[in-house]
């Protein structure tokens, strides 16, 4: 999956599951993990805002309220 910065916002691809989630609940959290044992894994809590794009592919809009930089101590 794809994410980028509009403004304020995180824009993300999704696929048809993803997004059959979003509609039934829009709190959404985005992990991106440490690959390293000792480096920080990120954690976004947001609220996320279905979008179609031109091309039929669907997207969230993401509007982050809390983050988290973890520091890992092992990797599995």
């Amino acid at each position: 999956m794809s994410v980028s910065w509009q403004g304020e916002m995180l824009v993300a691809g999704l696929g048809v599951r993803t997004a059959a989630n979003v509609r039934a609940n829009r709190a959404v959290t985005l992990l991106w993990p440490a690959l390293v044992a000792g480096q920080h894994a990120l954690i976004i809590d947001g609220s996320a805002e279905l979008r179609e794009n031109p091309d039929a592919s669907l997207s969230a809009l993401i509007r982050p309220d809390k983050a988290v930089l973890h520091v890992t101590h092992g990797v599995s």
